[in-house]
């Protein structure tokens, strides 16, 4: 006991723990957020901020022309980047949503560095929600085509529209600039924008939108809970979700990645991941694929500091084995991310030693496509 209270309270100053030891109930305060829409024409960015302002109130923000189809006690317009951002800065919580994320302007007045730093720096603004919003180049190029015929324009080829497409997403008139044709369908200029690839890959989340039509596409925003607070800032469930998924990282097994975090009052007292024992050579290394053992199993040395224990954090919800440290531990509360070699047995012996079971699945790692397949898999197994 006198080694291990050390290990976990280096633990805590490395981590930052900064949190009270006993729950606290956090006071209800309202969530608001600025949201930044991103990605390629025709993509819907402006039909999602359409959706936010009707939904949920928010305000339409721009130092470009008005959005077309919204009213103008709905829709903002600033002379500059300055004054847009000492607007917002001054109303943080009230709801602002724009579709200027790709102009270089906006961005490098908030830092004058590369776009990534200045991208970052602005991610780091408490209340500020970069989402990125896709679709099929096909569905893209329809949708122009309505959108051409309702201004009463010219209707582009596909050829030229996917030449605009590459010109927004990946800025390529630096450096092909002279191989795009004439006719190419006309848009701002892009000049002063940012590579519209960039911003997406470093998005907070991404939206999919092959909708044809607005009802689906609603739908399915709604699903996403685009306001839920915790794409802020998290929970505590989410927080160590996320840090047993950072420890899982450190597994050497060649099946699957497993971690876990041994929490008690809000503070970390052991992280671990599956692999082989002490001094064998790892099985990502060639080692045995047979011996492969948590690592946390370690918890026998452990006892007689967690008989209080309240939460354990894992990635992955094991079987009976595991079960049986988890409940001789004195853990009163097992959260998982997803269910892997869990059988009815053990959700039985859980529930006599009186151990609360439960998945918790965070709103910033529900797109993971493994999340989602083994999801699927157990509604269909339901």
């Amino acid at each position: 006991e006198q080694l291990t209270i050390p290990i976990a309270q280096f633990l805590n100053f490395c981590l930052g723990y900064t949190c009270p030891r006993t729950k606290r109930a956090h006071a209800s305060t309202p969530h608001t957020m600025f949201i930044g829409l991103c990605g390629s024409p025709a993509s819907g960015k402006h039909t999602v901020a359409r959706f936010l302002i009707d939904e949920y109130a928010f305000r339409y923000i721009t130092f470009r022309d008005r959005s077309p189809g919204l009213p103008e006690d709905q829709c903002l317009q600033f002379t500059n980047v300055k004054e847009m951002e000492q607007f917002v800065t001054t109303r943080w919580r009230e709801n602002f949503v724009t579709c200027d994320m790709d102009d270089a302007v906006a961005l490098h007045y908030f830092r004058q560095s590369t776009w990534a730093e200045t991208v970052n720096f602005r991610r780091k603004r408490p209340f500020f929600l970069l989402v990125a919003v896709e679709a099929p180049i096909t569905v893209k190029y329809q949708r122009y085509l309505s959108r051409c015929l309702e201004l009463n324009q010219p209707q582009p080829t596909l050829e030229s529209f996917v030449l605009h497409n590459d010109l927004a997403l990946f800025d390529m008139p630096s450096k092909f600039q002279s191989s795009f044709p004439s006719h190419s369908p006309s848009s701002p200029p892009y000049t002063k924008c940012l590579p519209i690839h960039a911003l997406v890959s470093v998005s907070d989340l991404t939206i999919l939108n092959p909708h044809p039509t607005l009802p689906p596409l609603y739908a399915h925003l709604r699903s996403l809970d685009l306001t839920n607070p915790e794409r802020l800032r998290p929970s505590w469930d989410t927080y160590f979700m996320h840090l047993s998924d950072l420890v899982a990282r450190r597994s050497n097994c060649m099946k699957r990645r497993v971690g876990c975090v041994l929490v008690k009052d809000q503070r970390v007292i052991a992280m671990g991941y599956n692999g082989t024992p002490r001094g064998m050579r790892n099985c990502n290394a060639g080692g045995s694929t047979v011996i492969n053992v948590l690592v946390i199993a370690v918890w026998s040395r452990l006892f007689s500091l967690l008989h209080d224990l309240v939460l354990l954090a894992k990635t992955q919800e094991k079987g009976l084995g595991c079960a049986i440290k988890v409940i001789q531990a004195g853990v009163r509360e097992v959260v998982y991310l997803r269910p892997y070699g869990m059988d009815e047995l053990t959700r039985r012996v859980f529930a006599e030693a009186n151990v609360l079971l439960r998945q918790h699945s965070p709103p910033s790692m529900q797109a993971d496509p493994e999340i989602a397949e083994d999801a699927e898999t157990n509604r269909m197994s339901e």
